[in-house]
């Protein structure tokens, strides 16, 4: 968002480029919160599964942000398309581990840690684990279970694509980490009245009180971008650019429609034959 647009709508910093200290979640999202926070507390494997920039990475920072850090440790990967060494590798270095040599020896230095971290609940989230490999798979199962002792010694949340169930989970070689899988969460897009009130929400996050955008903006924003909560922050952020240097104080649906023309891609139109 341009210094500018903050100036002229007098916000304190940007709507929607800056994820807002609580974040918006409708009732689908709260329900999968506290399906979330349930898990953590009884431990076990979950997957977060939903459409690219439905907000899987945003719920489950909000819940790393919300466990006690006297409780938990938060291990977040950002990458899971890591080959299996190099994995073993970040998980060591984030939980201040010294690097060993092979994975052999890696996996049974974190074995040791997380042993000797109990009874806190050491929490890993693997993100973008649609391009998780089978190796590195095998590794993760390896990790988290322990055949000398059937009690969980971490939390495990998987988010991902919704190809991450259906093209991974369902190949019979990953039917070991499937079966250990206690937990599904499907994020879906937002709605037309929860896209409204996730724009309000932003809004008066930066301490704006007043309806910038107009409905029929709302709407369009809403069916070009089919409700997904970050395609959402471009568009209504660009937006928002718009009105300022048009010097209007309320979004309107042609700076919705300018907007679109230049942050999202050109549409196909199919041409007669």
């Amino acid at each position: 968002m341009l210094d500018d647009t903050l100036k002229f709508f007098g916000l304190t910093h940007p709507v929607f480029s800056r994820p807002p200290a609580e974040p918006y979640l409708d009732p689908a999202r709260e329900r999968a919160l506290s399906q979330l926070q349930a898990m953590v507390r009884r431990r076990g494997f979950a997957a977060l599964v939903g459409p690219p920039g439905s907000g899987k990475t945003a719920l489950v920072h909000y819940l790393c942000r919300s466990l006690s850090d006297n409780h938990h440790r938060t291990v977040y990967v950002p990458f899971s398309f890591l080959e299996k060494g190099q994995l073993v590798q970040h998980l060591a270095a984030r939980m201040g581990l010294p690097p060993r040599r092979g994975i052999a020896a890696g996996l049974r230095a974190l074995h040791e840690h997380l042993h000797s971290l109990q009874p806190v609940n050491p929490v890993i989230v693997l993100d973008e684990a649609e391009r998780l490999e089978t190796t590195t798979a095998h590794v993760i199962r390896s990790l988290l279970h322990d055949r000398a002792d059937t009690a969980h010694h971490c939390t495990l949340i998987m988010a991902g694509t919704e190809s991450f169930v259906d093209q991974k989970l369902r190949l019979q070689v990953h039917e070991p980490l499937r079966q250990r899988i206690t937990l599904y969460i499907r994020l879906a897009p937002l709605d037309r009245q929860r896209t409204a009130e996730y724009i309000q929400h932003h809004l008066r996050s930066a301490d704006s009180s007043a309806d910038i955008f107009e409905p029929p903006a709302v709407q369009l924003i809403h069916e070009l971008v089919n409700g997904l909560p970050r395609l959402t922050d471009t568009l209504a952020e660009a937006a928002m650019d718009n009105a300022a240097a048009a010097q209007n104080r309320t979004v309107t649906l042609e700076h919705v429609q300018a907007a679109a023309e230049t942050v999202l891609p050109p549409r196909i139109t199919q041409v007669k034959s």
